[in-house]
């Protein structure tokens, strides 16, 4: 039976044999007393604990044993080196020799981050100390490999992530392959206080003494440039880092903690209040309720959702607190019961869809109707709601609406001042759940139809008129339009969608705000456009005269719109591409651009600043 005691070394803690720990404290002690009048005496010291440390965590783990015998004390005593070792070095010579005989000895490379030599993060200059070369050779390599695709980007990502940095001397020793005895820790050390003295006087002359070229300096001026920028970016981030915090923290918590509110609300109007008049469905949910697995798969489904709503919000805490709330035993219980929720989602639905679908089919016929109407006399048409909308032309005024009962109760349809309005309203009162969403569909015809406005999320499709038109589209409307020899204006806003087909004797386009317009085919004696805000126009056909004006990143696709005469201006970014038989005249400034098919008989063009004018022969 051996006492043992429990002591720290290097800020782990070991239990240790009482003899092992006398021969330990004797040759700390003699260490100490050898370096009481070296200014580094305290990094020494630490620098040698910490690799004591490590040499007994290594042998602790290989031989599987808790306790640090003598025997470990002394192989590790034996590595380090002894006390008098370093009373025989003081001769420069010996210390060379010394730092010979150590090169001699085996040591496997460890690769770490060098943060003494760093630009970013000390990854280059790890790489070149781990394989033994400059390391302006491996920061220009990741320069290079920058412009490859971000090739060096996301591979410096990577390493910094994955490779450790090297803290103690022993991993700054490991890093360049030398053995971390007294010699080399001590050697390390007052090289790296003589670096630092002088106000720093002595490491640049260090750095002229090792790096003399006017070669390597040159390499090194692209590294130079991004430290300089990085060293910007890191003093902006500790100014800004807590605000950054707040503002990536607080989406994941507010909108988590918002998320399990709906949730539990939802859940417990399915579980208790089945039969309140505040709950809108039309699912007989009733029927279902008298199913166990009905209660099962709701509850399931909460579990299911309120899971990586907690995930979500300790990320969000854990940026705030900048401490990690993450435990294994945590996230392996959370994930388990997570699998558990969803498992008895998915046989819920197993049991209870089918009949849940084939409930909601037989509701949706049984609910279906057809409407018809004769309003007032009108020449214009206003579409706004959730419509399918045909368009024709008619000898009578009249509207035939299909949709479900409660969708055509809340459609308001009025006709006054020559105008048509339909307009669909969202339910006042309830909360809806497992409602049937169907669009309206339906038909009006008139004799004669002056004007049309399609806008929220309606669609509408329009044929057979000939007189002139003036169509509006907007707020996420779509509108198919045939035309038939007429004069046309079209205004597309709001991410609007128009589709063109047929002949017109002239059109008038404009748009914005990242909206649509298609013409396959489309043939116009006319043709004048006006573009801006991200919006796009693609032509096919033919037509006599074009006019277009582009702003703010707009694109013309008309290489396959053959047209006689051109007449075209490009500005903010723009895109345009032209087939032009006869005449072009084309001016085109701030990085915009304009590609044309090589034909045209008489050219009028002017670029200014990196704006360009490009004309393609491929495309004849």
């Amino acid at each position: 039976m051996k006492k043992t005691l429990s002591v720290t070394l290097g800020g782990r803690a070991y239990l240790i044999e009482d003899n092992a720990y006398q021969v330990l404290d004797t040759y700390l002690t003699r260490l100490k007393q050898h370096f009481v009048n070296d200014p580094s005496a305290d990094e020494l010291m630490n620098d040698i604990e910490s690799s004591i440390a490590e040499k007994f965590a290594e042998r602790l783990e290989t031989q599987k044993q808790e306790v640090v015998t003598e025997l470990d004390v002394q192989e590790v005593i034996a590595v380090m080196g002894q006390v008098e070792e370093i009373d025989q070095e003081e001769a420069p010579s010996s210390v060379a020799q010394e730092l010979e005989e150590a090169k001699d000895i085996p040591v496997s490379k460890r690769l770490y981050r060098n943060e003494d030599d760093m630009v970013v993060a000390g990854v280059c200059s790890g790489l070149a100390a781990y394989f033994g070369i400059e390391p302006v050779f491996v920061r220009a390599l990741f320069v290079l490999l920058f412009f490859a695709n971000g090739i060096g980007l996301l591979a410096y990502l990577i390493l910094w992530v994955a490779v450790p940095r090297a803290e103690t001397s022993t991993q700054k020793l490991e890093m360049r392959g030398k053995s971390a005895n007294l010699s080399e820790i001590e050697g390390l050390i007052k090289q790296k206080a003589q670096l630092v003295t002088e106000e720093g006087k002595a490491a640049v002359g260090h750095f002229k003494q090792q790096h003399p070229s006017a070669f390597y300096r040159l390499l090194n001026i692209p590294v130079v440039i991004v430290g300089t920028i990085w060293s910007f970016l890191l003093r902006l981030a500790r100014f800004i880092g807590p605000i950054a915090r707040i503002l990536i923290a607080l989406p994941f918590i507010v909108g988590s903690a918002l998320a399990m509110v709906a949730t539990f609300i939802t859940s417990s109007a399915l579980l208790f209040q089945l039969y309140s008049p505040e709950l809108i469905t039309d699912v007989p949910l009733q029927e279902f309720a008298r199913s166990p697995w009905y209660y099962a798969g709701i509850i399931g489904l909460t579990v299911a959702i309120l899971v990586p709503l907690i995930f979500a919000m300790m990320i969000g805490i854990s940026f705030l607190t900048r401490k990690n709330q993450f435990r294994l035993a945590t996230g392996v219980v959370l994930a388990g019961v997570w699998m558990l929720a969803a498992t008895t989602v998915g046989i819920t639905a197993i049991r209870l869809g089918p009949g849940i679908q084939a409930r909601m089919e037989q509701v949706e016929q049984e609910q279906t109707v057809t409407r018809r109407y004769e309003p007032a006399a009108f020449r214009a048409i206003s579409l706004n709601g959730n419509e399918r909308i045909t368009i024709k032309r008619g000898e009578t005024f009249a509207v035939q609406l299909t949709g479900l009962n409660d969708s055509l109760e809340r459609m308001v349809m009025k006709s006054e001042a020559d105008t048509l309005t339909l307009r669909n309203i969202g339910r006042t009162r309830g909360f809806c759940l497992f409602c049937i969403h169907r669009p309206i569909e339906g038909e009006i015809t008139l004799p004669t139809l002056d004007a049309l406005t399609v806008a929220g999320v309606s669609r509408a499709t329009l044929q057979d008129f000939t007189n002139d038109l003036s169509l509006h589209i907007q707020e996420a409307g779509s509108l198919n339009a045939n035309l038939l020899g007429q004069h046309v204006t079209a205004t597309v806003q709001d991410v609007g969608r128009l589709n063109l087909s047929g002949t017109a004797l002239s059109l008038n386009i404009e748009t914005e705000d990242a909206s649509r317009v298609t013409a396959d085919p489309l043939t116009a004696e006319r043709l004048e456009i006006k573009q801006a805000d991200v919006s796009s126009i693609v032509l096919e056909g033919s037509g006599k005269e074009l006019y277009a004006a582009l702003n703010d990143v707009a694109r013309l696709e008309a290489d396959t719109f053959t047209v006689g005469r051109a007449d075209i201006m490009t500005n903010d970014n723009t895109r345009a591409h032209l087939h032009v038989t006869e005449s072009l005249t084309a001016i085109t400034k701030d990085s915009s651009r304009l590609d044309y098919r090589e034909s045209p008989a008489f050219k009028k063009l002017q670029s200014t600043g990196s704006s360009r004018i490009h004309a393609d022969p491929s495309n004849e």
